[in-house]
């Protein structure tokens, strides 16, 4: 039975412990973006249809690292790996662009709501319920969601400040701040995040009786 181990290749670049297991592995499953930080002459399991890939995996008989953007516990492919290999996962850890984009612009996540539109629609009434009742909302943003998008559903809403990450741990990295109204007609790459602060929050009080 051979090992598998998911990793968070984070925004391209991974930690000592994620090399090291990737160093150490048979073969490395990874989308093509990826593909560069696979040494040479390593095989190389392209993760492209999930099914096709992990009946690759399951032929392996040695150890299989499957890099995962960011962090394996935010929004990643781990929960389909864990279905289809049952006990027989480990997972290592790797800096997300939720955590770059926090600490690009000093700012605490422990109270955020993370949201995530891959693979899965937005729905425009239920985010901004979201946002007008917490502080901060990061959402991971799409091709279909893009910032641009979330800005103009955004600008109904006031006293609302908003962040974007294009292209985060690259050299061509940018971070935007502004208001809303300021992006409305702005283009992001496809995989932008964008954070949602509002200091003002709705909140219900409850009296006892």
């Amino acid at each position: 039975m051979n090992e598998i181990i998911v990793a968070g290749a984070g925004v391209g670049v991974l930690t000592c412990e994620v090399q090291e297991a990737v160093n150490r592995a048979d073969a490395v499953c990874c989308a093509r973006r990826f593909a560069g930080l696979i040494p040479q002459g390593k095989r190389h399991i392209l993760l492209g249809k999930f099914s096709d890939a992990f009946d690759e995996i399951a032929s392996e008989s040695g150890r299989v690292v499957i890099l995962v953007s960011g962090d394996p516990g935010v929004f990643s492919l781990l929960p389909l790996v864990e279905g289809r290999f049952p006990g027989r996962v480990r997972v290592l850890p790797g800096i997300s662009s939720l955590q770059v984009l926090c600490a690009q612009v000093g700012e605490s996540w422990s109270d955020a709501v993370i949201l995530s539109c891959h693979g899965r629609s937005l729905n425009v009434g239920r985010f901004l319920n979201v946002v007008e009742r917490n502080r901060l909302v990061i959402l991971f943003c799409d091709k279909i969601t893009s910032p641009q998008y979330v800005c103009q559903s955004l600008s109904r809403l006031s006293d609302v400040s908003v962040v974007i990450g294009e292209n985060l741990g690259t050299d061509s990295e940018h971070v935007l701040s502004g208001n809303p109204q300021d992006f409305v007609n702005h283009t992001s790459p496809e995989l932008s995040l964008i954070l949602v602060r509002n200091e003002s929050p709705f909140r219900v009080n409850v009296h006892p009786r």
